[in-house]
């Protein structure tokens, strides 16, 4: 979210469509509905898809899951699949369901920019790089820990 905020995309009443539900995916979609996005989730799993989905909508955050992967009318899509890890990757959904207003991003960091976010690029979206998520994070993980150690205190064994 850090990186999405620092670009100037507030999730806050956005509507998002989430590639994947594994662990990349479960993250995602978790840390967009908390900050309050209506969220989508596809996955080549539709039981995966659908226990995410179930899980986050009890505890109160509006998930639900998708059968085909069709982002259109949602102002971001994120890619949370490894899928553009290698050059011969299928891409993890048709780029012509793309439209210029959506906010494209992608959780994979090599290549810097996949075949997904070229895709994305030249049909006019604006795209925010995987990198966006290793850098964000560890500024999440220095705060956790600067707020969470007790200095002074005996180092545990």
């Amino acid at each position: 979210m850090r990186g999405l905020t620092h670009r100037g995309f507030n999730p806050e009443g956005q509507s998002a469509f989430v590639i994947g539900a594994g662990g990349a995916g479960c993250a995602v979609a978790a840390e967009l509905a908390v900050v309050g996005a209506a969220v989508r989730v596809f996955d080549v799993s539709s039981d995966r898809a659908s226990a995410l989905a179930t899980r986050l909508s009890r505890a109160g955050y509006p998930v639900t899951a998708a059968d085909t992967p069709d982002p259109s009318g949602f102002s971001l899509v994120v890619n949370a699949t490894p899928l553009g890890m290698r050059p011969d990757d299928p891409l993890p959904l048709d780029p012509a369901l793309l439209s210029p207003e959506m906010l494209v991003a992608d959780v994979v960091m090599k290549p810097r920019v996949t075949s997904f976010l070229e895709q994305a690029r030249a049909r006019r979206c604006e795209i925010q790089l995987g990198e966006a998520v290793m850098l964000y994070q560890l500024d999440a993980q220095i705060e956790f820990f600067r707020e969470n150690l007790v200095v002074g205190a005996p180092a545990a064994r």
